[in-house]
């Protein structure tokens, strides 16, 4: 059990950061919370202000948890250091986009960069160690490293979509004779955002059955 502790708990905080936006938006009757608008560091609190320090204490459990586990996994073998190297980039990635609002837009983007490019990374060089070995690697089963991989090409097929040019545009209507300026109902980068920690819970969930093989 001890072994699966620490993977545990990363899956269970990663599982907890898909619920508690839900809780922050529940007294905020003009504000509903979206998976395709508001962004991660909103968890707890809101767009011009930074995330909280309970948050930001997750985020590094999140990662060092993560790290432990990766290290029961993936082995001492250069293409597995490798995958796990770039999965704790990304997930301190993550943990810049979560401490840099969007007033420090440019940390914030380049938290994002390295949180997704760590994630699709990882998952390629895990499906790429099975290409080449022709066999599942132990304790990973092969299909396991297929639907790494397949997750990481879409992960980064993703980041080529036109509309992560636009993620900054706001809606523009009229109200009452004058113009405003919403949030969009979907905002690409945000969605993103999410939908690579969905990537990461993925992994979590593949290296947690790998571990109970061990």
């Amino acid at each position: 059990m001890s072994k699966w502790l620490p993977l545990i708990i990363s899956l269970g905080l990663g599982v907890l950061f898909f619920i508690l936006p839900w809780l922050t938006f529940l007294h905020k009757k003009d504000d509903r919370f979206s998976y395709g608008s508001h962004f991660i560091f909103e968890s707890g609190t809101d767009l011009k202000s930074k995330s909280a320090l309970w948050i930001l204490a997750m985020l590094f459990v999140f990662v060092a948890s993560f790290a432990y586990s990766s290290n029961l996994v993936l082995l001492y073998r250069p293409i597995f250091v490798t995958a796990m190297i770039m999965y704790i980039v990304s997930l301190l990635g993550l943990m810049a986009s979560c401490f840099f609002n969007l007033e420090y837009y440019k940390a914030h983007l380049a938290g994002d960069l390295a949180f997704f490019l760590g994630e699709a990374g990882g998952d390629l060089a895990m499906f790429f160690a099975y290409l080449f070995k022709g066999d599942y690697i132990y304790p990973i089963s092969s299909w396991g490293l297929i639907v790494l991989g397949v997750l990481g090409i879409i992960l980064l097929a993703s980041l080529f979509s036109p509309a992560i040019k636009r993620w900054a545009y706001m809606e523009k209507s009229e109200e009452n004779g004058k113009v405003v300026f919403n949030r969009p109902k979907i905002n690409y980068l945000a969605f993103l955002e999410w939908a690579f920690l969905f990537g990461h819970l993925v992994n979590f969930s593949i290296f947690l059955a790998a571990i109970a093989l061990i």
